[in-house]
């Protein structure tokens, strides 16, 4: 069944445009929570990526946060999917920790609980790091590289053929990596983002399944952003978040068993936070093939943490 919310005039049609104090220029969605009383806490995804955006299949999967009583917010990050671009000079790690403390400012919400996917996770972490007080709890679904570190990544349980890199793709990467946001000269935001739209699609979905699952990755609409991706990248990489104390607030971080980030990963997630790290089995990347699995350990975690106002 499609969504009330999406009947209308579309997923990306219906996105709300919102400024942010920062000066991003965001595309939003809010989708009430279901159940009443409805909790205090609002859910914000925070999208993977970098250079990425807010999928259609994400505002279906925070039904399970809905049902709970809670409201769910989607936005995609400056540069990306609806959202408008910044000059390529403004993309960084910190303007994106930025522009999600102006995101929670314009919700008008003291606490949120963070929904961090994939490199999401790690915004996410930063982000509650550097705002604790600000920070309800952290549901961090397949958690990308831990920021400041390196993870040598492990497809051999997944569907993915070896990368093959076309001479465009190649080109643009290098360009913008020795060149930075001077590279739009040469470059425009745009052309980068249909060269690297074509290459998540067709080199890197696979990488999200099992080995073996007998599913097809979803179809992505595209509106990546490839000056995000590597700027982005290149600035996380030089982080160190403060040091926050273990168990301050929840925190569930949730893996599959397929997943190409090794299960290091997640453990530094959680030597840094506090909280369980769950490892579903036969589950990739995407968490596509066992959703039930998915939404049962979120539901879960809200029930131990979140009694009914």
């Amino acid at each position: 069944m499609v969504p009330a919310w999406a009947q209308v005039s579309g997923f990306r049609d219906g996105a709300a445009k919102v400024h942010l104090s920062t000066g991003s220029n965001v595309g939003e969605w809010i989708v009430r929570g279901e159940a009443s009383p409805r909790q205090q806490a609002i859910v914000v995804f925070v999208h993977g990526g970098p250079g990425l955006y807010t999928e259609q299949r994400r505002i279906d999967e925070g039904a399970v946060f809905r049902r709970a009583g809670f409201t769910t917010a989607y936005y995609d990050r400056a540069g990306g999917g609806v959202s408008e671009r910044l000059p390529a000079a403004e993309y960084s790690f910190e303007r994106e920790i930025a522009d999600l403390e102006a995101y929670r400012v314009h919700l008008n919400a003291g606490r949120l609980i963070l929904w961090g996917n994939s490199f999401g996770a790690s915004l996410a972490t930063a982000y509650a790091a550097r705002y604790p007080e600000h920070v309800a709890a952290l549901v961090l679904t397949s958690p990308g590289t831990f920021p400041g570190t390196t993870v040598e990544r492990d497809f051999s349980r997944t569907e993915r053929a070896p990368v093959v890199m076309s001479r465009e793709m190649k080109s643009a990467a290098a360009l913008i990596d020795g060149k930075g946001a001077a590279a739009e000269s040469r470059l425009s935001q745009s052309d980068a983002g249909r060269i690297f739209d074509d290459f998540v699609g067709s080199q890197l979905a696979d990488g999200f399944l099992c080995k073996g699952s007998g599913i097809s990755p979803p179809a992505l609409p595209g509106g990546g952003n490839l000056y995000v991706q590597r700027l982005v990248s290149a600035s996380v990489a030089k982080v160190k978040p403060a040091n926050i104390a273990p168990g301050r607030f929840p925190v569930l971080i949730l893996r599959g068993s397929c997943d190409f980030m090794p299960p290091a990963n997640a453990a530094q997630y959680a030597s840094f936070l506090g909280g369980d790290v769950v490892t579903l089995d036969a589950v990739g990347h995407g968490l596509l093939e066992d959703r039930a699995a998915v939404d049962g350990a979120i539901a879960n975690f809200l029930r131990r943490h979140f009694a009914r106002p």
